[in-house]
């Protein structure tokens, strides 16, 4: 199985990735990767539970186990999943299952917001966050694995495209399916 928190043909993956496997398939691989990398963080948020903007912080603070003081906006957000400090890894993977329902309900704005300050997170966390160093810890891979159905993935990679974000497919990234 192909490490998605590796370099692929020397180049990093996109914080964000786009994956058209079932909710079987994808539950299967990320427990088989979370056997291979038993000190890597993976959590799944539902992306039915995500369609307003209270839902997106809801849903990440349960997932994540965040402290009782998240403040519930997304500079607490951006802040809470730049820490993690209670969630020691050497990488980190968030998927969003049924992710073409994520801010379904709020406007356009909602996911830039979301998408932004999950990329911010990822870029911190990759070594972009100067006070990393201060607290004496050392780059780490934070990604986001969108599922949508099959036949979707490039109207998502449009829809992250549109507010900046660049994406990868994630069987693209995969040299073969894990078997099980």
């Amino acid at each position: 199985m192909r490490e998605i928190f590796n370099s692929t043909e020397g180049k990093k993956p996109s914080t964000f990735l786009i994956t058209a496997l079932d909710d079987s398939e994808l539950c299967n691989y990320l427990w088989a990767m979370q056997r291979s990398r038993e000190k890597s963080v993976i959590r799944v948020c539902r992306g039915k539970k995500m369609h307003r903007t209270q839902g997106v912080f809801d849903e990440i603070s349960a997932v994540f186990q965040f402290p009782y003081y998240f403040g519930e906006n997304w500079a607490a957000l951006e802040d809470c999943l730049s820490d993690l400090s209670w969630l020691v890894s050497d990488s980190y993977l968030m998927c969003i299952t049924a992710s073409r329902d994520l801010l379904i309900e709020d406007d356009d704005v909602a996911f830039k917001y979301f998408v932004q300050s999950i990329d911010s997170v990822a870029h911190g966390w990759a070594g972009g966050n100067p006070n990393l160093e201060l607290v004496g810890r050392v780059p780490l891979p934070f990604h986001v694995m969108m599922q949508v159905s099959s036949g979707d993935e490039a109207d998502m990679q449009k829809k992250l495209q549109t507010h900046g974000i660049h994406s990868d497919l994630f069987e693209n990234l995969i040299i073969k399916k894990p078997s099980f």
